[in-house]
Protein backbone atom coordinates (compact mmCIF):
# COMPACT_ATOMS: atom_id res chain seq x y z
CA UNK A 1 0.00 0.00 0.00
CA UNK A 2 2.75 2.13 1.13
CA UNK A 3 4.50 1.28 -2.64
CA UNK A 4 1.22 2.35 -4.46
CA UNK A 5 1.09 5.39 -2.75
CA UNK A 6 4.45 6.68 -3.10
CA UNK A 7 4.30 5.65 -7.43
CA UNK A 8 1.19 7.95 -7.23
CA UNK A 9 2.95 10.31 -5.30
CA UNK A 10 6.33 10.54 -8.07
CA UNK A 11 4.01 10.20 -10.84
CA UNK A 12 2.29 13.39 -10.15
CA UNK A 13 5.35 15.31 -8.95
CA UNK A 14 6.58 14.37 -12.60
CA UNK A 15 3.72 15.45 -14.31
CA UNK A 16 4.15 18.96 -12.64
CA UNK A 17 7.67 18.95 -13.61
CA UNK A 18 6.97 18.32 -17.29
CA UNK A 19 5.24 15.15 -18.32
CA UNK A 20 8.15 13.44 -17.97
CA UNK A 21 5.93 10.26 -17.59
CA UNK A 22 3.90 11.03 -20.78
CA UNK A 23 6.58 8.88 -22.57
CA UNK A 24 7.60 8.99 -26.36
CA UNK A 25 8.00 6.77 -29.79
CA UNK A 26 10.60 8.42 -30.90
CA UNK A 27 14.00 10.99 -30.90
CA UNK A 28 15.52 13.24 -33.43
CA UNK A 29 17.69 16.07 -33.24
CA UNK A 30 16.90 15.94 -29.29
CA UNK A 31 13.05 16.58 -29.61
CA UNK A 32 11.09 13.66 -28.49
CA UNK A 33 7.61 12.73 -30.33
CA UNK A 34 5.01 10.32 -30.16
CA UNK A 35 3.50 9.16 -33.84
CA UNK A 36 1.14 7.84 -36.00
CA UNK A 37 2.50 6.26 -39.10
CA UNK A 38 -1.19 6.09 -41.09
CA UNK A 39 -2.07 9.22 -40.41
CA UNK A 40 1.75 10.45 -41.43
CA UNK A 41 1.71 12.49 -38.10
CA UNK A 42 3.71 13.45 -34.95
CA UNK A 43 3.30 15.10 -31.71
CA UNK A 44 5.88 16.75 -29.64
CA UNK A 45 5.98 15.35 -26.41
CA UNK A 46 8.06 15.67 -22.84
CA UNK A 47 11.63 14.74 -22.95
CA UNK A 48 13.36 11.72 -20.35
CA UNK A 49 14.05 12.73 -16.69
CA UNK A 50 17.58 12.63 -17.32
CA UNK A 51 17.38 14.48 -20.62
CA UNK A 52 15.38 17.79 -19.99
CA UNK A 53 14.54 19.80 -22.40
CA UNK A 54 16.66 23.41 -21.98
CA UNK A 55 18.35 26.31 -23.95
CA UNK A 56 17.11 27.06 -27.36
CA UNK A 57 14.59 24.20 -29.40
CA UNK A 58 13.54 24.64 -32.43
CA UNK A 59 10.14 22.20 -33.43
CA UNK A 60 10.49 21.61 -37.46
CA UNK A 61 7.62 21.58 -39.51
CA UNK A 62 8.25 17.85 -40.93
CA UNK A 63 10.25 15.03 -39.05
CA UNK A 64 12.03 12.42 -40.35
CA UNK A 65 12.68 9.05 -39.33
CA UNK A 66 14.28 6.08 -41.46
CA UNK A 67 12.45 5.65 -44.24
CA UNK A 68 9.06 7.78 -42.87
CA UNK A 69 8.85 11.32 -43.20
CA UNK A 70 6.17 13.11 -40.12
CA UNK A 71 4.23 16.68 -40.32
CA UNK A 72 4.77 17.57 -37.06
CA UNK A 73 0.84 18.93 -35.85
CA UNK A 74 0.49 19.47 -32.22
CA UNK A 75 2.50 19.98 -29.13
CA UNK A 76 0.96 18.03 -26.31
CA UNK A 77 -0.12 18.61 -22.86
CA UNK A 78 2.90 19.83 -20.69
CA UNK A 79 5.72 18.97 -22.98
CA UNK A 80 7.99 21.94 -21.88
CA UNK A 81 6.45 22.38 -18.74
CA UNK A 82 8.78 23.53 -15.71
CA UNK A 83 11.41 22.94 -17.84
CA UNK A 84 14.48 25.64 -18.75
CA UNK A 85 14.06 26.35 -22.18
CA UNK A 86 15.25 29.69 -22.93
CA UNK A 87 14.40 30.65 -27.14
CA UNK A 88 11.54 28.05 -28.84
CA UNK A 89 11.09 28.24 -32.74
CA UNK A 90 8.44 26.82 -34.15
CA UNK A 91 8.56 26.10 -37.83
CA UNK A 92 5.53 25.72 -40.41
CA UNK A 93 6.11 25.31 -43.92
CA UNK A 94 2.68 26.43 -46.25
CA UNK A 95 0.33 24.02 -44.57
CA UNK A 96 2.70 21.57 -42.93
CA UNK A 97 3.39 22.91 -39.13
CA UNK A 98 2.13 22.61 -35.76
CA UNK A 99 -1.90 24.06 -35.43
CA UNK A 100 -2.47 22.87 -31.98
CA UNK A 101 -0.42 23.78 -28.83
CA UNK A 102 -2.23 21.61 -25.69
CA UNK A 103 -3.14 22.36 -22.03
CA UNK A 104 -0.14 23.87 -19.88
CA UNK A 105 2.18 23.19 -23.19
CA UNK A 106 5.08 25.49 -22.00
CA UNK A 107 3.29 26.61 -17.82
CA UNK A 108 5.91 27.36 -15.85
CA UNK A 109 8.66 27.65 -18.09
CA UNK A 110 9.93 30.34 -16.13
CA UNK A 111 13.32 30.74 -18.16
CA UNK A 112 11.35 31.04 -21.65
CA UNK A 113 11.85 34.73 -23.32
CA UNK A 114 10.95 34.05 -26.86
CA UNK A 115 8.83 32.06 -28.00
CA UNK A 116 8.11 32.07 -32.65
CA UNK A 117 4.60 30.92 -33.00
CA UNK A 118 3.83 29.09 -36.82
CA UNK A 119 1.84 30.61 -39.41
CA UNK A 120 -0.60 26.76 -39.07
CA UNK A 121 -1.11 27.38 -36.07
CA UNK A 122 -5.01 27.17 -35.24
CA UNK A 123 -5.68 26.43 -31.02
CA UNK A 124 -3.73 26.18 -27.61
CA UNK A 125 -5.16 24.91 -24.34
CA UNK A 126 -5.56 26.44 -21.42
CA UNK A 127 -2.99 28.04 -19.48
CA UNK A 128 -0.58 27.20 -22.66
CA UNK A 129 2.18 29.31 -21.44
CA UNK A 130 0.85 30.35 -17.71
CA UNK A 131 3.43 31.83 -15.56
CA UNK A 132 6.29 32.27 -18.19
CA UNK A 133 7.47 35.12 -16.56
CA UNK A 134 10.42 35.74 -18.71
CA UNK A 135 8.94 36.28 -21.88
CA UNK A 136 8.99 39.26 -23.26
CA UNK A 137 7.09 39.21 -26.52
CA UNK A 138 4.74 37.15 -28.46
CA UNK A 139 3.13 37.48 -32.24
CA UNK A 140 -0.03 35.64 -32.87
CA UNK A 141 -0.63 34.52 -35.67
CA UNK A 142 -3.72 34.79 -38.41
CA UNK A 143 -4.38 31.56 -38.61
CA UNK A 144 -4.65 31.27 -34.32
CA UNK A 145 -8.76 31.08 -33.65
CA UNK A 146 -9.23 31.89 -29.65
CA UNK A 147 -7.13 32.41 -27.03
CA UNK A 148 -7.91 30.49 -23.98
CA UNK A 149 -8.46 30.94 -20.44
CA UNK A 150 -5.33 31.89 -18.64
CA UNK A 151 -3.10 31.13 -21.60
CA UNK A 152 -0.59 33.89 -20.89
CA UNK A 153 -1.56 34.66 -17.24
CA UNK A 154 1.38 35.08 -15.20
CA UNK A 155 3.56 36.01 -17.77
CA UNK A 156 4.95 39.05 -15.89
CA UNK A 157 7.66 40.37 -18.22
CA UNK A 158 4.87 40.20 -21.46
CA UNK A 159 5.25 44.05 -22.35
CA UNK A 160 4.08 43.22 -26.02
CA UNK A 161 1.51 41.40 -27.44
CA UNK A 162 0.89 41.41 -31.51
CA UNK A 163 -2.74 40.17 -32.36
CA UNK A 164 -3.46 39.36 -35.75
CA UNK A 165 -6.15 41.69 -37.47
CA UNK A 166 -9.20 39.97 -37.32
CA UNK A 167 -10.22 36.80 -34.64
CA UNK A 168 -13.20 35.46 -34.19
CA UNK A 169 -15.99 36.53 -31.46
CA UNK A 170 -15.51 36.12 -28.14
CA UNK A 171 -11.69 35.02 -28.85
CA UNK A 172 -9.87 36.86 -25.44
CA UNK A 173 -10.88 33.94 -22.70
CA UNK A 174 -10.86 34.80 -19.58
CA UNK A 175 -7.84 35.63 -17.60
CA UNK A 176 -6.03 35.36 -20.89
CA UNK A 177 -3.24 38.40 -20.43
CA UNK A 178 -4.15 38.33 -16.39
CA UNK A 179 -0.97 39.42 -14.38
CA UNK A 180 0.87 40.63 -17.80
CA UNK A 181 3.22 43.07 -18.42
CA UNK A 182 1.26 44.96 -21.45
CA UNK A 183 2.21 48.47 -21.60
CA UNK A 184 -0.24 49.08 -25.21
CA UNK A 185 -2.67 47.10 -25.99
CA UNK A 186 -4.36 46.91 -29.78
CA UNK A 187 -7.18 44.66 -30.25
CA UNK A 188 -8.22 42.77 -33.14
CA UNK A 189 -11.31 43.39 -34.84
CA UNK A 190 -14.19 40.91 -34.53
CA UNK A 191 -13.72 39.63 -30.85
CA UNK A 192 -16.66 42.11 -29.72
CA UNK A 193 -16.14 41.44 -26.16
CA UNK A 194 -13.11 40.71 -24.04
CA UNK A 195 -13.23 37.63 -21.51
CA UNK A 196 -13.53 38.29 -18.11
CA UNK A 197 -10.42 39.46 -16.31
CA UNK A 198 -8.53 39.52 -19.79
CA UNK A 199 -6.00 41.84 -18.58
CA UNK A 200 -6.93 42.05 -14.70
CA UNK A 201 -3.41 43.21 -12.85
CA UNK A 202 -1.63 44.18 -15.92
CA UNK A 203 0.07 47.00 -14.07
CA UNK A 204 2.27 48.45 -16.60
CA UNK A 205 -0.59 49.32 -18.87
CA UNK A 206 -1.35 52.63 -19.94
CA UNK A 207 -3.13 52.52 -23.20
CA UNK A 208 -6.14 50.83 -24.69
CA UNK A 209 -7.00 50.52 -28.58
CA UNK A 210 -10.10 49.12 -29.41
CA UNK A 211 -11.34 48.11 -33.18
CA UNK A 212 -14.58 49.89 -34.43
CA UNK A 213 -16.81 46.81 -33.62
CA UNK A 214 -15.69 46.35 -29.85
CA UNK A 215 -18.90 46.59 -28.23
CA UNK A 216 -18.82 45.12 -24.46
CA UNK A 217 -15.97 45.49 -21.68
CA UNK A 218 -16.07 42.46 -19.66
CA UNK A 219 -16.64 42.04 -15.99
CA UNK A 220 -12.78 42.81 -14.53
CA UNK A 221 -11.63 43.04 -17.75
CA UNK A 222 -9.16 45.72 -16.89
CA UNK A 223 -9.76 45.63 -12.93
CA UNK A 224 -6.92 46.87 -11.27
CA UNK A 225 -4.85 47.96 -14.38
CA UNK A 226 -2.82 50.69 -12.27
CA UNK A 227 -1.00 51.84 -15.14
CA UNK A 228 -4.09 53.34 -16.95
CA UNK A 229 -4.92 56.77 -16.37
CA UNK A 230 -7.57 57.68 -19.36
CA UNK A 231 -9.65 55.12 -21.84
CA UNK A 232 -11.00 55.89 -24.96
CA UNK A 233 -14.06 54.11 -25.98
CA UNK A 234 -15.03 53.24 -29.58
CA UNK A 235 -18.29 54.52 -30.91
CA UNK A 236 -20.01 51.23 -30.87
CA UNK A 237 -19.59 50.56 -27.33
CA UNK A 238 -22.99 49.04 -25.47
CA UNK A 239 -21.73 47.42 -21.97
CA UNK A 240 -19.88 48.46 -19.47
CA UNK A 241 -19.78 45.19 -16.47
CA UNK A 242 -18.87 45.08 -13.26
CA UNK A 243 -15.92 45.66 -12.13
CA UNK A 244 -14.46 46.47 -15.33
CA UNK A 245 -12.08 49.30 -14.46
CA UNK A 246 -12.21 48.96 -10.23
CA UNK A 247 -9.36 50.31 -9.06
CA UNK A 248 -7.82 51.65 -11.96
CA UNK A 249 -5.91 55.00 -11.56
CA UNK A 250 -8.21 56.54 -14.47
CA UNK A 251 -8.67 60.51 -14.11
CA UNK A 252 -11.14 61.27 -16.69
CA UNK A 253 -14.15 58.74 -17.54
CA UNK A 254 -16.10 59.33 -20.63
CA UNK A 255 -19.31 57.10 -21.33
CA UNK A 256 -19.76 57.13 -24.99
CA UNK A 257 -23.71 57.89 -26.26
CA UNK A 258 -23.72 54.52 -27.67
CA UNK A 259 -23.71 52.73 -24.33
CA UNK A 260 -26.83 51.40 -23.68
CA UNK A 261 -26.00 49.79 -20.04
CA UNK A 262 -23.25 50.38 -17.36
CA UNK A 263 -22.66 48.87 -13.64
CA UNK A 264 -21.38 51.88 -11.67
CA UNK A 265 -19.09 49.36 -9.60
CA UNK A 266 -17.27 49.37 -12.88
CA UNK A 267 -15.52 52.37 -11.56
CA UNK A 268 -15.08 50.86 -7.94
CA UNK A 269 -11.70 52.20 -6.44
CA UNK A 270 -11.07 54.37 -8.79
CA UNK A 271 -9.73 57.02 -6.23
CA UNK A 272 -8.07 59.59 -8.62
CA UNK A 273 -11.26 59.92 -10.58
CA UNK A 274 -11.66 63.84 -11.06
CA UNK A 275 -14.50 63.91 -13.71
CA UNK A 276 -17.02 61.71 -15.44
CA UNK A 277 -19.03 62.49 -18.77
CA UNK A 278 -21.75 60.69 -19.82
CA UNK A 279 -22.66 62.01 -23.51
CA UNK A 280 -25.22 63.58 -24.93
CA UNK A 281 -28.14 61.27 -26.48
CA UNK A 282 -31.64 60.88 -26.50
CA UNK A 283 -32.04 57.07 -25.43
CA UNK A 284 -31.50 56.84 -21.46
CA UNK A 285 -28.58 55.01 -20.00
CA UNK A 286 -29.11 51.79 -17.69
CA UNK A 287 -27.14 51.69 -14.51
CA UNK A 288 -27.38 49.09 -12.24
CA UNK A 289 -25.58 49.30 -8.26
CA UNK A 290 -24.66 52.79 -6.97
CA UNK A 291 -22.06 55.42 -7.65
CA UNK A 292 -20.83 55.90 -3.96
CA UNK A 293 -18.51 58.88 -2.92
CA UNK A 294 -16.24 56.55 -0.85
CA UNK A 295 -15.68 54.48 -4.02
CA UNK A 296 -14.41 57.75 -6.47
CA UNK A 297 -13.17 60.19 -3.33
CA UNK A 298 -11.60 62.77 -5.87
CA UNK A 299 -14.55 63.27 -8.23
CA UNK A 300 -15.57 66.48 -8.47
CA UNK A 301 -17.22 67.01 -12.22
CA UNK A 302 -20.00 65.26 -13.51
CA UNK A 303 -21.37 66.16 -16.94
CA UNK A 304 -24.48 64.28 -17.34
CA UNK A 305 -25.75 64.25 -21.08
CA UNK A 306 -28.99 61.78 -20.98
CA UNK A 307 -31.42 60.47 -18.72
CA UNK A 308 -30.20 57.71 -16.23
CA UNK A 309 -32.76 55.19 -15.95
CA UNK A 310 -31.29 52.87 -12.99
CA UNK A 311 -32.65 49.77 -11.09
CA UNK A 312 -34.14 50.23 -8.05
CA UNK A 313 -30.65 49.76 -6.05
CA UNK A 314 -28.95 51.70 -8.00
CA UNK A 315 -28.08 55.53 -6.92
CA UNK A 316 -25.94 58.44 -7.25
CA UNK A 317 -24.10 59.55 -4.27
CA UNK A 318 -20.86 61.31 -4.77
CA UNK A 319 -19.45 64.65 -3.56
CA UNK A 320 -19.20 66.84 -6.77
CA UNK A 321 -18.99 70.59 -7.09
CA UNK A 322 -19.73 70.96 -10.84
CA UNK A 323 -22.62 69.45 -12.52
CA UNK A 324 -22.93 70.64 -15.98
CA UNK A 325 -26.48 69.37 -17.80
CA UNK A 326 -27.37 68.35 -21.05
CA UNK A 327 -30.34 69.47 -23.02
CA UNK A 328 -31.90 66.04 -23.86
CA UNK A 329 -31.87 65.22 -19.95
CA UNK A 330 -35.96 64.91 -18.15
CA UNK A 331 -35.20 63.90 -14.89
CA UNK A 332 -32.48 64.23 -12.80
CA UNK A 333 -31.39 60.89 -10.42
CA UNK A 334 -30.57 60.74 -6.71
CA UNK A 335 -28.59 62.21 -6.30
CA UNK A 336 -25.42 64.62 -6.46
CA UNK A 337 -25.27 65.66 -2.70
CA UNK A 338 -24.85 68.78 -1.23
CA UNK A 339 -21.36 69.67 -1.86
CA UNK A 340 -22.24 71.31 -5.44
CA UNK A 341 -20.92 74.69 -5.96
CA UNK A 342 -21.55 75.42 -9.65
CA UNK A 343 -24.89 73.65 -11.70
CA UNK A 344 -24.76 74.60 -15.37
CA UNK A 345 -28.05 73.67 -17.32
CA UNK A 346 -28.35 73.15 -21.22
CA UNK A 347 -32.34 72.83 -20.32
CA UNK A 348 -33.78 76.01 -21.92
CA UNK A 349 -37.64 75.01 -20.59
CA UNK A 350 -36.88 73.21 -16.99
CA UNK A 351 -40.93 73.01 -16.57
CA UNK A 352 -41.59 69.55 -17.32
CA UNK A 353 -37.94 68.30 -16.21
CA UNK A 354 -38.05 66.31 -12.71
CA UNK A 355 -35.53 67.61 -10.09
CA UNK A 356 -34.00 66.24 -6.94
CA UNK A 357 -31.63 68.72 -5.49
CA UNK A 358 -30.99 68.58 -1.73
CA UNK A 359 -31.93 71.83 0.26
CA UNK A 360 -28.44 72.59 0.76
CA UNK A 361 -27.33 72.34 -3.00
CA UNK A 362 -30.56 75.06 -3.86
CA UNK A 363 -29.15 77.35 -0.90
CA UNK A 364 -25.68 77.24 -1.58
CA UNK A 365 -24.85 76.62 -5.27
CA UNK A 366 -24.83 78.86 -7.83
CA UNK A 367 -27.86 77.67 -11.18
CA UNK A 368 -26.26 78.58 -14.33
CA UNK A 369 -29.32 78.89 -16.78
CA UNK A 370 -29.42 80.00 -20.78
CA UNK A 371 -30.26 83.39 -21.43
CA UNK A 372 -33.85 83.69 -21.93
CA UNK A 373 -34.74 80.89 -19.28
CA UNK A 374 -34.46 82.36 -15.92
CA UNK A 375 -38.41 83.63 -15.58
CA UNK A 376 -38.88 79.78 -16.20
CA UNK A 377 -36.32 78.22 -13.96
CA UNK A 378 -37.34 80.95 -11.32
CA UNK A 379 -41.17 79.69 -11.71
CA UNK A 380 -41.11 75.57 -12.62
CA UNK A 381 -41.48 73.17 -9.29
CA UNK A 382 -38.22 72.61 -7.58
CA UNK A 383 -35.99 74.23 -9.97
CA UNK A 384 -37.27 77.78 -8.56
CA UNK A 385 -36.19 76.74 -4.90
CA UNK A 386 -32.81 77.99 -5.89
CA UNK A 387 -31.19 80.87 -4.04
CA UNK A 388 -28.89 82.14 -6.83
CA UNK A 389 -29.95 81.79 -10.54
CA UNK A 390 -27.67 83.13 -12.81
CA UNK A 391 -28.01 83.36 -16.74
CA UNK A 392 -24.91 82.71 -19.21
CA UNK A 393 -25.18 82.64 -23.15
CA UNK A 394 -25.57 79.14 -24.62
CA UNK A 395 -23.36 78.14 -27.52
CA UNK A 396 -24.61 75.06 -28.72
CA UNK A 397 -21.23 73.64 -27.13
CA UNK A 398 -22.47 69.47 -26.19
CA UNK A 399 -20.41 66.26 -25.60
CA UNK A 400 -20.74 63.53 -27.72
CA UNK A 401 -19.25 61.01 -30.23
CA UNK A 402 -19.62 61.84 -33.77
CA UNK A 403 -18.69 61.38 -37.36
CA UNK A 404 -16.45 63.89 -38.39
CA UNK A 405 -15.71 62.83 -41.81
CA UNK A 406 -18.39 65.16 -43.80
CA UNK A 407 -16.94 67.29 -46.11
CA UNK A 408 -19.65 69.79 -46.28
CA UNK A 409 -18.75 71.22 -43.02
CA UNK A 410 -16.97 73.98 -41.75
CA UNK A 411 -14.37 73.06 -38.89
CA UNK A 412 -12.09 75.91 -37.28
CA UNK A 413 -9.65 75.28 -34.10
CA UNK A 414 -9.85 77.13 -31.21
CA UNK A 415 -7.08 79.48 -32.62
CA UNK A 416 -9.34 80.45 -35.50
CA UNK A 417 -7.05 78.54 -38.06
CA UNK A 418 -9.87 76.78 -40.69
CA UNK A 419 -8.91 72.57 -40.71
CA UNK A 420 -10.02 69.85 -42.97
CA UNK A 421 -11.34 67.78 -39.84
CA UNK A 422 -10.59 66.92 -36.07
CA UNK A 423 -7.68 64.92 -35.94
CA UNK A 424 -7.57 64.77 -31.81
CA UNK A 425 -9.96 64.70 -29.25
CA UNK A 426 -11.09 68.54 -27.60
CA UNK A 427 -12.98 71.55 -28.64
CA UNK A 428 -13.66 72.90 -31.82
CA UNK A 429 -16.18 75.38 -33.73
CA UNK A 430 -18.12 73.70 -36.51
CA UNK A 431 -20.37 75.45 -38.96
CA UNK A 432 -20.16 78.69 -36.49
CA UNK A 433 -20.91 76.27 -33.26
CA UNK A 434 -18.75 74.99 -30.43
CA UNK A 435 -18.54 71.39 -30.41
CA UNK A 436 -16.76 69.02 -28.01
CA UNK A 437 -15.59 66.06 -30.07
CA UNK A 438 -14.65 62.99 -28.76
CA UNK A 439 -13.20 60.53 -32.07
CA UNK A 440 -13.83 56.91 -31.92
CA UNK A 441 -10.73 54.62 -32.21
Amino acid sequence: MKHSRFLILMLGIMAHLGGYAQGYDMEVDGIYYTYDVDAETATVTSAPYDTPYEGSITIPATVTKGRFTFNVIAIARMAFSSTNVEKVTILSDGEKGVRTIGQTAFSYARKLKQVTLPATLESMGKRAFNECSALQAVVLPSSLKSIPEAAFSGCTALETVTFPETMEAGAIGEKAFYNCGITKLTLPRGIEIGGKAAFMYCRQLKEVVFPDDFWGINMSMFSKCTSLEEITFPHNLRIISSDAFSYCHLKKFTIPNSVEGMSWDALYGCTQLEEIIIEDGSAPLKFYYSLDGEDVPALKKFYLGRDIDNDETADIRVPITSLTIGSNVTAMPYSFGDNLKEIISKIKDPTNVTERFTKSAKANAILKVPEGSKELYEQADGWKGFFNIETYKDEGTSIRSIDVQQSDDVWYNLKGHRIATPRRNGLYIKNGKKVMISLPN
